[in-house]
This record gives structure tokens, C-alpha cells and sequence, in this order.
């Protein structure tokens, strides 16, 4: 059998803006919230952050927004018809839309511009508990680590955490100022808004996993203070959960192995 030809970059664009159309035409006829368009939004950005196959990602979407009308289609039915004998669990394509927010929805929301995706609100939420409950003793494995930790590699994380953590000039920290500013252009540009969001979360899980190293190495040198090493593992369980629950595993930087003298 014929290997099946891989999409080109103009067909796969198509593609997307079709799935786009069908996304807002289902919002508008069914009078549903726009957050069913951002967890598409979501997933896309997912698939392009592991090259997965957009082709089969694309059909699947399809189907899903089928699947979403022929629900409607059904409950108008059920509606005009004689009364429902149960209530149906959620279906397949519910589940699909709601799982990644269900595993976010904890975390604390920050105040972004209109049309910003649901996953950056919480992500950069996310970063003002992390600077609240974690980076104090983020700080301390840094002090207490000055001979493993060298002073630029100290000096760019902490430099990182005041771009991601700090909120300044507006509402938000300068690491998301481009993504904020595109959002309130008269003309929004969605395709560099997309890009600008990817570049956002890219570089947020390079912190994640540079942050996850450090404190890793504080408690397996054995160096920390007692009162510290038990801190720091509140800090590792808070990462992990951050990492999974933001789908984050896979966006690592390539130096990681390096980050410190003592490897």
C-alpha cells in the first residue's frame, strides 16, 4: 500500500481555517460559549508543539464538531418529543472539549485582554502563585548552592521569574506584553497572536523544567538546610503537577544536562 502523502503547509492552513469556520458557525447557531473555540485552540497549538500528524488532528476536529451538532439535532428532538426516561452521561466530544480544562481550572486566573485563550490566563495565574509560595525557597536552594549554581545561570532564572512573575506597567508580567499588545491591535493579526502564544508557553516550560533541575540537584547533593529540603519538596510537587496538567513534558530546553557545574 502507498505510504499517504503528508499535507502541504498551504493545505494544512486550509484545513485549519475550515475547522475554524465550522467551530464558529456551531458557537453561533447553538448560541455556545467562544471557549469551545479556544480549547481548539488549545489543541492545535498542542499538535504543533509535538508535530503530530495534522491531517488525522484535523479529522478528528471534524468529527468532533459533527458530533457536537448531531447532539444538538438530538436534544431539540428530545425537546418536541416525549419526555427523556434518563439523562445521558456526556459523550465522547464533550469530554474532548472539557478534559484540559478540568486539569487547569484550579489554578488562579490573571486578567488578560479579550481573546486571550483560556490556557494563558491560567498559566500566567499559575506563575503569580508560583512566585507567592515557591520561588522564596527557589531562592534559598540558590544560596545555599552558590558553588554548584553558577552566578549567570542564577542571575538569568531569577532575571526569567521577574518576566513571568512580576506584574509591573500593567496588569500582567512583561513576558506576556507581546501577546497583550497584539490582542488590543484595531486589526488583530490571529496568526501572529497564535505564534506569540506558542512562544509564551514554549518559553514558560523552559523555566518550569530549568526551575524542576535546580531544586532536583538541591535535595540529591543533600546539601540543603532540613527546613529548606522540606520546602523544596512542596516546590517539586507543585512543578510536577504544573508540568502535567499544562501538558508540558515535552517542551524542554536542549541544555538542560548542563545547567549545572557539578554534571
Amino acid at each position: 500500500m502507498a505510504k499517504k502523502k503528508k499535507l502541504s503547509e498551504s493545505e494544512v492552513e486550509r484545513a485549519i481555517q475550515k475547522v475554524r469556520g465550522l467551530y464558529n458557525d456551531y458557537i453561533i447557531r447553538y448560541e455556545k460559549s467562544p471557549s469551545i473555540k479556544e480549547d481548539f485552540e488549545f489543541r492545535l497549538g498542542q499538535q504543533r508543539r509535538i508535530d503530530g500528524d495534522m491531517a488525522v488532528f484535523l479529522h478528528a476536529e471534524v468529527s468532533v464538531v459533527k458530533e457536537l451538532e448531531a447532539r444538538e439535532t438530538r436534544k431539540r428532538s428530545v425537546a418536541s418529543g416525549p419526555p427523556n426516561k434518563g439523562k445521558k452521561g456526556p459523550d465522547f466530544a464533550d469530554k474532548i472539549m472539557e478534559q484540559h480544562r478540568e486539569q487547569i481550572k484550579k489554578y488562579p486566573d490573571i486578567d488578560l485582554p479579550e481573546g486571550s485563550v483560556y490556557e494563558m490566563r491560567k498559566l500566567f495565574g499559575m506563575f503569580q502563585l508560583f512566585d507567592r509560595t515557591c520561588w522564596p525557597l527557589v531562592l534559598k536552594v540558590f544560596r545555599q548552592l552558590k558553588a554548584v549554581i553558577g552566578y549567570g545561570i542564577r542571575t538569568a532564572l531569577e532575571n526569567t521569574e521577574g518576566e513571568f512573575c512580576i506584574v509591573r506597567r500593567e496588569t500582567w508580567p512583561p513576558a506576556v506584553d507581546h501577546y497583550c499588545v497584539l490582542l488590543t491591535a484595531v486589526s488583530p493579526d490571529w496568526g501572529a497572536i497564535e505564534r506569540e502564544q506558542q512562544h509564551c508557553i514554549r518559553e514558560a516550560a523552559f523555566f518550569l523544567h530549568r526551575i524542576l533541575r535546580v531544586c532536583e540537584t538541591g535535595l540529591k547533593l543533600g546539601e540543603l538546610d532540613e527546613e529548606t529540603a522540606a520546602g523544596v519538596e512542596n516546590v517539586l510537587k507543585f512543578l510536577h503537577s504544573v508540568i502535567t496538567d499544562f501538558r508540558l513534558h515535552d517542551l524542554k530546553p536542549n541544555n538542560l544536562k548542563e545547567l549545572l557545574k557539578w554534571e
